[in-house]
């Protein structure tokens, strides 16, 4: 076990350093990203309320598209710090149930979002999720063909 250690940490060289760097970075970025979209919301919101519409509307839809590339970048930011726990989140089914509820607590409620944002197969998705609808913490809410789950208290 120990060989395997050292030979690991042979292979993969400056490759840990580096992974903990971009920790920090994804870190960084996620904390100015969320204030640079919470700043444009606030611009966006007050342009809703300009007497003359017709002369912002382009200003508008610019912001609208910078807002949706933001919650994209927030998205893959939270994606690739997952990846970066993929380890401890793989080791244990409680950490696997805590990561599907702080998912859907933050917005990613579809099974295809949240099929992108775990780091592990579908099949055990659904389990975890099965799981949580029986424990009572999560509903599971369908709109026509659609499905969302929602944390008990937010269905309400």
């Amino acid at each position: 076990m120990v060989l395997d250690l050292g030979l690991r940490s042979w292979l993969l060289g400056d490759y840990a350093k580096r992974i903990e760097a971009l920790e920090t970075l994804v870190k960084e970025l996620k904390d100015s990203q969320a204030e640079i979209l919470k700043e444009l919301k606030d611009i966006h919101k007050a342009l809703g309320s300009k007497a003359n519409y017709d002369d912002i509307k382009d200003l508008r839809l610019r912001l609208n598209n910078v807002i949706q590339s933001l919650e994209s970048l927030q998205s893959q930011i939270e994606s690739l710090s997952l990846w970066s726990q993929r380890e401890q989140i793989l080791e244990s089914d409680v950490a696997k149930k805590d990561l599907v509820l702080r998912l859907i607590s933050k917005g990613y409620d579809t099974p295809k979002e949240l099929k992108v944002m775990v780091p592990f197969g579908s099949k055990k998705l659904y389990e975890i999720l099965r799981e949580l609808e029986r424990d009572g913490l999560i509903k599971t809410i369908k709109i026509k063909r659609r499905v969302y789950y929602k944390l008990k208290e937010e269905a309400y």
